[in-house]
């Protein structure tokens, strides 16, 4: 099932949750820039295209909890400079790529729990200079690599 694309472009909420999406396309958003949260959660999705929000130069908050996805990639989250809060629990995320996260310079909240989660590389959380909430729960971790929480000021883990 694809997305609806909504009528206008002066949308500053969009709430798709309960829904069952299967994908997020990269063209979607690019006429809603001034969304601000986005609520993708609890749909199937399991495949989100390349830069698919780099059109929501505004968005700071993006829900894609209760989902079905299984890696994360850096171009999923590419131009998300104003980004602070980012909820992916409850996937079965067990990849995550080195540098995913390093265009979230606002990021301060991350939400990774109950996923399939088992090593905690070096470089994967790099450049989060601003977070300060890192959310792990219930993943499984046997591997937490020497520096990997180097970049950034975290006060709860």
């Amino acid at each position: 099932m694809t997305i609806p694309i909504p009528l206008g472009n002066s949308y500053s909420i969009v709430d798709y949750q309960g829904n069952r999406f299967n994908d997020i396309p990269g063209d979607y958003f690019v006429n809603l820039p001034s969304i601000i949260p986005l609520f993708l959660n609890a749909n199937n999705v399991s495949q989100i295209a390349d830069a698919a929000f780099s059109s929501i130069p505004m968005l700071e908050i993006l829900h894609l909890e209760d989902n079905v996805l299984q890696e994360l990639r850096p171009q999923m989250f590419l131009n998300l400079t104003n980004l602070r809060e980012l909820y992916v629990p409850s996937n079965q995320i067990c990849t995550i790529q080195p540098y995913t996260f390093q265009s979230l310079a606002s990021l301060e909240s991350l939400h990774l729990q109950l996923n399939q989660i088992e090593v905690v590389h070096s470089q994967m959380f790099a450049n989060l200079s601003s977070l300060v909430l890192l959310d792990l729960d219930e993943n499984g971790l046997h591997t937490l690599e020497n520096n990997s929480l180097r970049y950034n000021l975290l006060e709860v883990i």
